[in-house]
């Protein structure tokens, strides 16, 4: 060995603990069938160590490999087993693939001043030094927060895990969101920021104090296998403390089959395990034995009432603005409250920071379009528009009702966003609008319109805060359009919420504490006569008032290696304020026939304090599983008042009062998930139990429209829930998908209702299946088959008839939900051909063709009944959709 090489080897010794002490990025990744050089270029992009090696020293061999939290070093020694080549380390930021022979080459000294010249000498996209804050702002600790996001080029999607690095093994990875924080010493630092797939970053900053610097990568040129990009990592499941909690995949939406091609968020939300529907036309979701109304349904903190278009078909959600979407089951964060079953979740993005962009869409109903872009150095605009053009549908049916019957719909999205030095603020507008008319027969029509603004503080990287005003109102109403009885049935609710929620971060524990307050003013139902007719009389109901107000918090920590946990408490105060009559009973329980006279109550006439305590522990169970146990008290303040088997958007929303108490329900949830083939398939099993308290229903044959003592046609009672939850995903390969199960019963209890015995809720469905299987032949191209199926819900019918003097037949029904209808079951199929990835195409193009109910499945929404023969009741199928819709979708992108 030469001195040269004896001396190279004594500076690889000295180096080696330092490359050691430098691979801040450990690996975690599967790579098919890839050529070695690839190989290296991935873990270039991953380590943020830059690999220089000769493709000439390499043959075409293909080679697969699967690392999981693995070492650099351990990495690059298995790629070169079997091979002359070895990777030795040079300085802190780079690695050399050569032969071993080299060590021995008396030029070795000149091979790396050349290599070093080259390194000093590489072309990058430095651009002129940016200037960070001031240094009057310097804060006293001397030291400098810098915070930004890192996007991807066309999306403006976040871009997780990305190395923003800034030499001698200072750096730091950006969040599920795309953000990172780093302190830093003031001064000129040059950032770099590293992603797979995408052109590195390059900028000298001129670091003054505290602010802020966003990324925009831009995707190499250059062809790589296939990287999929999620915005919760596959291990989710098992990694995640709260129970029940499902994540919707919003890059799967384009490829579900949804009724006429409409992407929704709802249709996928009901995939998922102990989430089911009454069926087609039928507005809201149930979940795990909850009522429609028992679910809060949030566009970034704006409660909305409806979230249905087409009377169910529909959600109200624009798609291409979705930023993510979550549900939690039963055991909701403490953060959130005031309905008992269920949180849905839907966050909007921010608009892009690079340039305008446009897309639009269309399907045989409807079309959308969206914008988004900058507006100024520290602004961004995002908006979306959706239309429906239906009408055209329904001359094509024979029947006189359908051809003489329209619909419509609307919505609006806007939403401005501010970024600088820590602080993030906007403003949300929405609004969207329905009508409905069936026939010369009745209608409907409902629309909400909200504004709402946002101020989020970064105080430090361990501490932020978070502001959300928002005022909303939904109006909605129900027109009878018979001959001489015409009228027109109107309810409103407005309300205006504020929430604020400071969160620290100490160790690796997480506390949330903040407050919420929202002030609720009710029009609770107002009948007017429409074209003059004598035979309705006009009666209004008085505005009713309300303020529902909460403190809570919610602390996350491990509790040692393998137990981790989540508690919170939540303390919620009702007011039920203004002017109210009250009617007195004789014996002081509501009945119609017992009222004893009214009194005026002014002011604060009622109050209700609900303490919540919640709790979530997971026992990991090693890398790939866990078992998880939760508990939560929850409690709702506003009801949907109905009588009829699902809710009209003219449903009334009813605040607790003096007679009305709020409902209770204590949610109790046990699963384990695993993980298997790498995180590449996730199973689960969960098992929950319900007891809710305070549950209402209504009498037989109850009137409640404008009723002033709604009070006498409800009964109070309990009801219980209890299911079992399977799920099974398969997330890589050419065939993919998921496969959810759920087993439930729910029953209720209600003193005066079936002698006050336990009966089915209406919503009651014992077996629940959902399959979706996709198959993506190649990269752009899938076809998807989705195939569901549940149990018939209960029904109340006619079981015969008895004929009076004066021959009135009278009908003698069954006990309340005592039979079923038929069970629904149903397949769907499309075709999508995704987006091209071709950055340098200005106009971008996809397709989606559906197939919805292939087989022509005559699913029963309702039966009803008709007098048959010798005057018997006879049963009568109502199937909303009754035949196979095709449909076929286009949507398209101006970069």
């Amino acid at each position: 060995m030469t001195r040269t090489g004896l001396a190279f080897l004594c500076w690889i010794s000295v180096l080696l603990p330092l490359w050691g002490q430098n691979q801040r990025t450990l690996i975690s990744i599967r790579i098919e069938n890839s050529t070695i050089p690839s190989l290296l270029e991935k873990l270039d992009s991953l380590s943020g160590i830059d690999i220089y090696f000769r493709t000439e020293d390499f043959t075409d061999i293909k080679k697969t490999f699967t690392w999981k939290q693995e070492s650099l070093e351990n990495a690059l020694a298995q790629v070169m087993e079997g091979t002359d080549l070895i990777a030795v380390p040079y300085r802190n930021y780079a690695c050399v693939i050569m032969p071993r022979t080299a060590l021995d080459r008396s030029n070795l000294t000149k091979y790396y001043d050349n290599l070093q010249r080259s390194l000093e000498e590489k072309p990058s996209v430095r651009t002129n030094v940016i200037g960070i804050g001031s240094m009057g702002a310097l804060d006293a600790s001397g030291e400098v927060l810098l915070s930004g996001q890192v996007i991807e080029q066309f999306g403006n999607d976040p871009i997780i895990g990305a190395n923003i690095l800034f030499g001698k093994g200072i750096g730091t990875t950006s969040d599920e969101n795309g953000q990172f924080e780093i302190r830093l010493k003031p001064g000129v630092r040059e950032i770099r920021v590293k992603y797979l797939g995408y052109q590195d970053h390059i900028a000298t900053l001129d670091l003054r104090s505290n602010g802020q610097y966003d990324v925009i990568l831009v995707k190499e040129t250059i062809n790589l296998d296939e990287v999929t990009i999620t915005a919760v990592a596959k291990d989710a499941a098992v990694r995640e403390t709260q129970t029940g909690v499902a994540r919707i995949n919003l890059r799967n939406l384009d490829k579900l089959p949804t009724f006429l091609g409409e992407r929704d968020i709802v249709r996928a939300v009901l995939l998922n395990p102990g989430v089911s529907t009454i069926g087609e036309g039928a507005t809201g979701f149930n979940v795990r034995g909850g009522n429609v109304d028992h679910n809060l349904v949030i566009q970034d903190e704006a409660i909305l009432f409806n979230a249905s278009h087409a009377l169910g078909f529909f959600s109200t959600f624009n798609a291409d603005l979705i930023k993510e979407a979550a549900l939690s089951k039963g055991n909701i964060p403490a953060s959130q409250g005031g309905r008992i079953a269920s949180v849905l979740e839907v966050n909007l993005k921010d608009g892009n920071k690079e340039k305008m962009r446009y897309r639009a869409s269309v399907n045989p109903i409807s079309a959308t379009f969206s914008l988004d872009g900058p507006l100024g150095k520290n602004s961004t605009i995002i908006g979306g528009a959706r239309a429906t053009y239906s009408d055209y549908i329904f001359g094509l049916f024979q029947d006189v009702s359908l051809r003489t019957s329209s619909a419509s719909f609307y919505d609006v999205n806007f939403k401005y966003s501010y970024r600088k030095n820590g602080h993030h603020a906007g403003v949300g507008i929405y609004a969207s609008n329905d009508q409905f008319t069936y026939g010369r027969e009745f209608g409907f029509g409902y629309k909400t319109n909200m504004i709402q603004a946002f101020w989020n503080k970064l105080i430090n990287d361990k501490l932020s805060n978070r502001l959300s005003v928002v005022a909303s109102s939904y109006k909605s109403f129900q027109i009878d359009l018979t001959p001489a009885f015409e009228s027109r049935l109107s309810a409103d609710i407005q309300y205006l919420r504020a929430v604020n929620k400071l969160s620290a971060i100490f160790g690796k524990s997480k506390l949330d504490v903040g407050i919420n307050a929202i002030y609720y003013t009710s029009a609770p139902g107002s009948i007017t006569p429409q074209n003059g007719s004598p035979f309705v009389i006009p009666a209004s109901l008085p505005n009713e008032y309300g303020l529902e107000s909460a403190v809570f918090i919610n602390l996350e920590r491990p509790l040692g290696k393998y137990l981790d946990f989540i508690t919170g408490f939540r303390l919620n105060h009702f007011a039920a304020l203004g002017t109210k009559k009250v009617y007195l009973y004789k014996n002081g329980r509501p009945n119609e026939e017992e009222i004893s006279g009214t009194e005026d109550r002014k002011g604060l006439y009622q109050s209700y304090i609900q303490p919540e305590p919640r709790v979530s522990l997971k026992l990991n169970l090693g890398k790939s599983s866990s078992l998880k146990i939760g508990y939560a008290r929850t409690s709702q303040f506003i009801n949907q008042v109905f009588n009829t088997d699902t809710p009209t958007p003219s449903s009334q929303w009813q605040l607790v009062n003096n007679y009305l108490k709020p409902t209770l329900s204590d949610n109790l949830s046990i699963g384990l998930f695993r993980n298997f083939d790498d995180d590449n398939i996730e199973a689960s099993v969960e098992f929950y139990r319900r007891e809710i308290g305070r549950l209402y229903d209504f009498r037989d044959f109850a009137k409640i429209v404008v009723n002033p003592h709604i009070e006498t046609e409800l009964l109070e009672g309990i009801g219980r829930s209890q299911g079992m939850e399977l799920s099974l995903k398969k997330n890589e390969g050419k065939w993919t998908g998921w496969a959810s199960y759920t087993w439930s019963d729910s029953r209720q209890k209600v003193e005066g209702i079936n002698d006050g015995n336990w009966y089915n809720s209406s919503f009651d469905k014992p077996h629940n299946l959902s399959l979706i299987v996709n198959f993506q032949p190649i990269q752009r191209h899938t076809l998807t088959a989705n195939f569901t199926y549940s149990t018939g819900r209960p029904s109340t019918a006619p079981l015969s008839n008895y004929l009076t003097p004066d021959n009135v037949y009278v009908p003698v029904y069954s006990q309340r939900n005592q039979i079923r209808i038929p069970d629904y079951h149903r397949l769907d199929l499309s075709y999508n051909i995704a987006r091209s990835h071709n950055q340098a195409a200005k106009v971008i193009t996809s397709w989606t063709v559906t197939l919805y109910n292939v087989y022509g499945r005559k699913n029963p929404f309702s039966v009803y009944y008709t007098r048959g023969l010798n005057s018997t009741p006879q049963a009568n199928r109502l199937a909303v959709v009754g035949t196979i819709f095709p449909a076929i979708r286009f949507n398209i992108e101006f970069l």
